[in-house]
């Protein structure tokens, strides 16, 4: 499958509507280092289960855009993205501002040994980038759970300021989850395309202390 956006070692791909990845989601969602923030509240995910949640995902009429994240050629994570405006009754209940031209994301690092290599800010970053070269993005936004540490340091990694405290719409223990609302908003250039040299550089994969294995709330 051909990457939407490929950068050194790193790409993004769609996911497929196929067995195997609805079984490789499955594996990594029921990963403990996965399973602790993304819908923990949740029993553990069979891939007919996750053939529910994310086929329609693959869908080209689908707001949301499944991805699965390459490393080294292999299939390493999982990232969504969409506009925040085919979701404007979510982003008001989180207090969100002005969504028009404003994307969000999520993303898991599934495979464990790939934890702490600086896979998922990468992925994050280049999606960030994509999104503002290619969709015309004037910012990306997320909520990011205020207790995991980890995550909020690999989305500073990728660019994003905290702008404000929101309550997530996921939920863990029954109650929704108190936030950090993160953006990261397109850099402002004249003429020059948004994969400049200096935002490239930051998408090298070094090795790192931590890094988020999943970057949902």
């Amino acid at each position: 499958m051909e990457a939407i956006v490929s950068e050194g070692n790193l790409a993004i791909r769609l996911m497929l509507d196929e067995d195997a990845e609805y079984e490789r989601i499955a594996r990594w969602r029921n990963e403990p280092h996965v399973s602790e923030w993304w819908d923990p509240d949740d029993p553990p995910l069979t891939p007919d289960a996750a053939r529910k949640e994310f086929g329609p995902l693959t869908s080209s009429d689908s707001s949301d855009t499944a991805c699965i994240v390459m490393f080294d050629d292999r299939a390493a994570g999982y990232i969504q993205f969409y506009p925040w405006a085919a979701f404007r009754d979510e982003a008001a209940s989180m207090n969100f501002p002005q969504v028009d031209d404003a994307w969000g994301l999520d993303v898991f690092i599934g495979e464990p040994d790939l934890i702490g290599r600086g896979v998922g800010s990468a992925a994050v970053d280049l999606v960030c980038r994509y999104l503002f070269d290619q969709r015309g993005a004037s910012r990306v936004m997320l909520a990011a759970a205020v207790d995991n540490a980890i995550a909020l340091r690999s989305y500073g990694k990728a660019g994003f300021a905290r702008a404000g405290r929101v309550l997530d719409t996921d939920m863990h223990g029954g109650e929704r989850v108190e936030s950090w609302l993160m953006v990261r908003r397109a850099p402002r250039r004249q003429g020059s395309p948004v994969m400049s040299r200096d935002l490239a550089e930051t998408t090298h994969l070094l090795p790192l202390d931590e890094d988020a294995s999943t970057l949902k709330p």
